[in-house]
């Protein structure tokens, strides 16, 4: 039995498309990820939340992320490691 949270926002989707439902697992998968290795998408700068990409169960996921060290840039197509989890969909990261 899959259990089910409901968000407050309309943009998370559930499988079937019913707005504002999201599966309970879907909190958790930013932690899964911690210690892996991932790849800049978008130039992560100071102050601003950037894209990474990482390998999550059987198939890649993008997750927005920060640089560890708050006053450093890491340019696109840098390897990174996930160092923690802000909650969500959202990591920090620094490079490898």
């Amino acid at each position: 039995m899959m259990r089910w949270a409901i968000t407050r926002s309309a943009v998370k989707l559930s499988p079937r498309g019913a707005p504002g439902l999201v599966p309970w697992s879907w909190y958790n998968v930013s932690v899964e990820v911690v210690g892996k290795l991932a790849r800049v998408t978008a130039t992560i700068t100071p102050e601003h939340l950037d894209e990474v990409v990482t390998e999550v169960r059987a198939g890649t996921e993008r997750f927005l992320a920060r640089a560890a060290d708050s006053g450093q840039t890491i340019p696109k197509h840098t390897r990174v490691v996930v160092v923690s989890s802000l909650g969500g969909r959202t990591v920090e990261v620094t490079p490898v």
